[in-house]
C-alpha cells in the first residue's frame, strides 16, 4: 500500500472573519484596571485608575449558575446559554485556508489508506455505505446523500462517516470494541450530563456504539436548518461548551458543520480563545474536495487523545479503562513540581511526587472564559502520608499577574485568612500550544488573527492548595456555618487588601469556603480585634482576578471583572475603576443568593404580605441578575436593592426557614454601602474621575445644590455649607465621608453580631421595625461632610503591624 498522500488544502483569497453575531448591546466599559488601598497616595491612585474605561464588559454562559434552584428548573436554559455563547464567540471566530494542514493532517499514520484507497474500497463494498460511484473520468468519484432532510441526512452520514473509519486501514478494522469510535446520531438522544440535558447534537463521534451522555463525545455536529448562520453557529458552539463541562481535561473540541442544501461540510475547532474554521468543503467529487473530507474524516475518528484536544502532557491515566482521560473515573494523575514544604516534600522539584485527581467539585460553564475546574486530590508528603489537597485549573489570561505568583505575592506580605499554597506551573499556551501557533495563510485574515490572538490568548494555570473547607453554597451548611464563613471572609479579604495590597473583585459564593474546624491565626495578624482571639470558620479563594495595588502595570484582560450576578453596580456599568467597596457591595449580593438559595417549594405569604411578593419571582427572586443583560442587572440592582426600601423589604421576606437573622445583618450592610444620611434613604454615589470637576458641587440634606469654590493649588480642607454633603464619593471610601477601614469595620461588627446572634439561638431576634442595631449612620456621614477628618488619619491607622 502507498503510502499516504497528503493533500494540497484549498487555497482561497476570500478567506476572512466569520460574522458571527452583533455583539451584545451593552457596550459599556468596565473600569477593570487597578483599584488602591487606604493608604496609597492620591498621585498613586490617579496613575492606577488612569485607562479603566477600555475594557469591554461581557456577559458570559458561565454566569449561568444554578445553585439552590429546584431540579425541574435548575438546567441552563438552552436559548438562554446558545445567547450568551453567541455573545462569547462574536468576533472570535476565523475563517483559515490551512486548517487542515495545521490540525488535521498531522494526526497521519503510517497505516493509514490514501483517500482514493478509501474511496475505491466505499465503491466495492456491497452495501454501498454513502452512496459512493465511479464517475467519468476513470478515477474519479462521487457522493451525494439521498436527502438533506434534518430526519435523514444525520444517519446517512454517520453510516459514510462510519465506513470510511472502517476502510482506512490497510486491512479491514475487526467488529467494534467497547473502545473504538463510532459516529452517532444523537438529534433524538437525552445526554446525561451535569444539568444539560435539554441540548442534543445531529450527530457525534462517540467513544462507545450507543452514545449515552457528553461525556462519551469525541467530535460535535450540527446539520444546518433553516436558521441564520448566525445561529447554527452558536449551536454548535454551545454543543462544544458542554464537551468541556463533561470532560475537564479538554484544551480544545472538534465540531463538523454540515450543509441541508448542498454537498458541503466544514471543520471547527472551539478552545478558549475562540474559534477556528475550515473553509466549506465540497463532498460532491473527487474533482472538487471530496478527497479533502475523505481524509479529514478518516483521520479524525482514529485520532489519539492529544490530537482531537486533550490536554494529555505530563498526565497518566488508566488507557486500559479509558482510552481518552475524560475525567475523575478515567483515574488520572499527574507529577507535581515545586511544592510547599507544608506538606512534608521538599521546595525543591521533585519529579516524584504524584498528584492524583479524586473527584470533581466544581466546573464553570462557557466557552471564551477561564473554564475553571476544582478537584478533590491527594498527594504523599515524604513521609508515606496522603495528604488530601485541591487542585485549580483555568485558562488565565496572559495579560495578568498568574493567581499562583499572587497567592505567593500575598504570603510574602504577611496576609492571613488564604489556604496554604503547596504548588503552582503553567502548563500550556493557547497560541504556542493549542493552536500550535497557526496563522490563517490568507494575509488580511492573518493580520486580523494576530491582533485578535495577542489580545485574547490564554495560559492554562494549575494551582494545588492545601484544603481547608467546602464552598459556603454547599446546602449542607447551616446558617450559624454560613454566617461565621461570611465573617472570615470578611476578615481575610481585608487582611489581603490592608495588609497585602491586593484587591480580590471576584468574591462569590463559590470562591468563599466555610471550614468546620476553625483556622487558628496569631491575633495580632487578623484586621481589626484589637487584641481580641478570634478563629477563623472560613476563608476566601480564587485570586484570578485579584490585583496588586502597588503594581504600576494595569490589568490587561479583556472580560468584565467579577462572577456576573454579583458584580457591583458601578463596576457592571463600567463607570468606576473596581474598588474596595464594590467587593463590600458583592458580598451583600452574596449573603443575599446564600439567604435566598437553595430555594424549597415557596411557601405561602399572609394575606397582607401579598402585595409585596410581585416584586421578585417566588421561585427563582434574582433570576435577572443570572439571565439579564448588563443594564437590566444594574437597573435591578438599583431600583429594588438600593433605592427601594419596599423592594428591599420584600426580598427579605423570601429567605429560606432559619435565615431571619440574616435579614438584619442585609440591611445594615446595604445601609454600610449607599447611606446617604438621611433617615433610611440609600443612594448610588458617584466616583469624580480624573482631576476632578474645577468647581465640587455639593448636595443639601434637604435637596437643594450648591457650588464651592473652585481648588487651585495644594489641595485644602474642602468647605461647604453647613448641613451639606458631597455628591461624589472619594477613591478610598465605601460611602461619603466613611472611608475603606472604617467601612470594614461596620461589616465586621455586623457579621460578629449575626454570629453572636445565631451562637445564641436568637434567629428571629430581629426588630419589629427592622432598624436593627443602634449605629447612627447618618453620623459618620455627617462628620465626613464637616471636614473630611477621618481622610487625615488613614496612613497612622494602618501603620501599626496588628492592622
Amino acid at each position: 500500500m502507498a503510502a499516504f498522500d497528503p493533500i494540497r488544502t484549498v487555497s482561497s483569497n476570500s478567506a476572512s472573519i466569520v460574522d458571527v453575531g452583533t455583539p451584545a448591546p451593552a457596550t459599556a466599559t468596565s473600569r477593570d484596571q487597578t483599584p488602591t488601598s487606604t493608604t496609597c497616595t492620591e498621585n498613586q491612585q490617579s496613575r492606577l485608575a488612569s485607562g479603566h474605561g477600555a475594557m469591554p464588559v461581557k456577559r458570559k454562559s458561565s454566569g449561568l449558575q444554578d445553585e439552590g434552584l429546584p431540579r425541574k428548573r435548575s438546567s441552563r436554559s438552552a436559548t438562554a446559554v446558545t445567547s450568551l455563547i453567541a455573545e462569547e464567540i462574536a468576533d472570535t471566530i476565523f475563517q483559515s485556508s490551512n486548517f487542515i494542514t495545521d490540525f488535521v493532517l498531522g494526526s497521519v499514520t503510517p497505516e493509514m489508506a490514501e483517500p482514493m484507497t478509501i474511496l475505491s474500497r466505499l465503491c466495492h463494498d456491497p452495501t454501498r455505505p454513502g452512496n459512493v460511484v465511479n464517475t467519468a473520468p476513470a478515477h474519479s468519484y462521487g457522493c451525494r446523500p439521498k436527502s438533506y432532510a434534518d430526519n435523514e441526512f444525520p444517519t446517512w452520514f454517520c453510516d459514510f462517516a462510519n465506513a470510511i473509519h472502517t476502510h482506512a486501514t490497510a486491512v479491514p478494522s475487526p467488529p467494534p470494541t467497547h473502545f473504538r469510535p463510532q459516529w452517532v446520531v444523537t438529534r433524538n438522544k437525552t445526554l446525561k450530563g451535569i444539568n444539560n440535558d435539554i441540548r442534543r447534537p445531529d450527530f457525534v463521534l462517540s467513544i462507545t456504539e450507543d452514545c449515552h451522555a457528553w461525556r462519551d463525545i469525541l467530535i460535535v455536529g450540527e446539520h444546518e436548518s433553516q436558521r441564520s448562520k448566525n445561529k447554527v453557529y452558536a449551536q454548535l458552539a454551545s454543543y462544544a461548551d458542554q464537551v468541556f463541562v463533561a470532560q475537564p481535561f479538554r484544551a480544545a473540541v472538534f465540531g463538523v458543520l454540515t450543509s441541508a442544501t448542498r454537498p458541503v461540510v466544514s471543520f471547527w475547532r472551539f478552545d478558549r480563545a475562540g474559534a477556528i474554521r475550515s473553509l466549506d468543503m465540497s463532498y460532491e467529487t473527487t474533482d472538487g474536495e471530496l478527497k479533502q473530507v475523505v481524509a479529514c474524516l478518516a483521520i479524525l475518528s482514529n485520532a489519539p487523545a492529544h490530537a482531537l484536544g486533550f490536554h494529555t502532557g505530563q498526565l497518566k491515566w488508566n488507557t486500559i479503562l479509558d482510552p481518552y482521560p475524560l475525567d475523575a473515573q478515567s483515574q488520572v494523575s499527574t507529577e507535581l513540581h515545586t511544592v510547599s514544604p507544608s506538606i512534608g516534600i521538599s521546595d525543591a522539584v521533585t519529579g516524584g511526587t504524584i498528584l492524583h485527581f479524586r473527584e470533581l467539585l466544581f466546573t464553570a460553564p462557557g466557552l471564551v472564559c477561564r473554564g475553571t475546574r476544582v478537584w478533590k486530590g491527594s498527594v504523599t508528603n515524604e513521609s508515606g502520608t496522603e495528604v488530601e489537597v485541591a487542585i485549580k485549573d483555568s485558562w488565565q489570561s496572559n495579560g495578568r499577574a498568574s493567581e499562583g505568583s499572587l497567592y505567593s505575592l500575598a504570603r510574602s506580605r504577611g496576609v492571613t485568612g488564604l489556604p496554604p499554597l503547596i504548588s503552582h506551573t503553567v502548563l500550556y499556551d493557547i497560541n504556542h500550544d493549542v493552536r500550535s501557533t497557526h496563522i490563517p495563510a490568507d494575509a488580511t485574515t492573518a493580520a486580523m488573527y494576530t491582533a485578535h490572538i495577542s489580545t485574547h490568548n490564554r495560559v492554562l494555570a494549575r494551582l494545588v492548595l492545601g484544603k481547608t473547607g467546602i464552598p459556603i453554597s454547599t446546602p449542607a451548611l447551616t446558617p450559624l456555618e454560613i454566617a461565621r464563613a461570611l465573617l472570615a471572609a470578611a476578615i481575610g479579604h481585608a487582611s489581603l487588601f490592608f495588609t497585602g495590597k491586593i484587591l480580590h473583585r471576584d468574591l462569590s459564593p463559590n470562591n468563599i469556603l466555610a471550614c468546620t474546624t476553625p483556622l487558628p491565626l496569631p491575633q495580632e495578624s487578623i484586621p481589626g480585634l484589637h487584641g481580641h482571639q478570634k478563629n477563623l470558620f472560613g476563608c476566601i479563594i480564587d485570586l484570578d482576578y485579584a490585583l496588586d495595588t502597588l503594581s504600576a502595570s494595569a490589568s490587561g484582560a479583556k472580560d468584565r471583572t467579577g462572577t456576573y450576578p454579583y458584580i457591583a453596580i458601578n463596576v457592571l456599568l463600567g463607570l468606576e475603576p473596581h474598588r474596595y467597596r464594590h467587593d463590600l457591595e458583592s458580598l451583600l449580593y452574596v449573603l443575599l443568593s446564600l439567604a435566598l438559595y437553595p430555594r424549597t417549594k415557596p411557601r405561602t405569604l399572609k394575606k397582607e404580605d401579598q402585595p409585596l411578593d410581585c416584586f421578585w419571582e417566588a421561585e427563582d427572586p434574582l433570576k435577572v441578575w443570572k439571565t439579564g443583560t448588563i443594564h437590566q442587572v444594574a437597573d435591578n440592582k438599583q431600583s429594588r436593592i438600593v433605592s427601594s426600601t419596599t423592594m428591599f423589604e420584600a426580598l427579605l421576606q423570601h429567605f429560606r426557614p432559619g435565615f431571619a437573622a440574616f435579614r438584619n445583618a442585609a440591611r445594615r450592610l446595604r445601609r454600610v454601602l449607599w447611606h446617604v444620611g438621611v433617615a433610611d434613604v440609600c443612594g448610588v454615589m458617584y466616583e469624580k474621575q480624573g482631576k476632578g470637576i474645577t468647581k465640587p458641587h455639593y448636595e443639601r440634606t434637604s435637596g437643594k445644590r450648591t457650588e464651592g469654590n473652585p481648588g487651585r493649588g495644594k489641595r485644602r480642607k474642602e468647605k461647604r455649607p453647613a448641613g451639606s454633603v458631597r455628591s461624589y464619593i472619594r477613591p478610598n471610601e465605601v460611602r461619603v465621608g466613611v472611608d475603606d477601614w472604617q467601612g470594614y469595620l461596620e461589616v465586621r461588627q455586623l457579621l460578629e453580631h449575626l454570629v453572636e446572634e445565631l451562637e445564641g439561638g436568637e434567629v428571629n431576634g430581629e426588630s419589629e421595625d427592622g432598624s436593627d442595631w443602634e449605629t447612627d449612620y447618618s453620623g459618620s456621614a455627617d462628620e465626613g461632610a464637616e471636614g473630611d477628618s477621618i481622610e487625615g488619619d488613614v496612613d497612622n491607622r494602618h501603620a501599626g503591624p496588628g492592622l
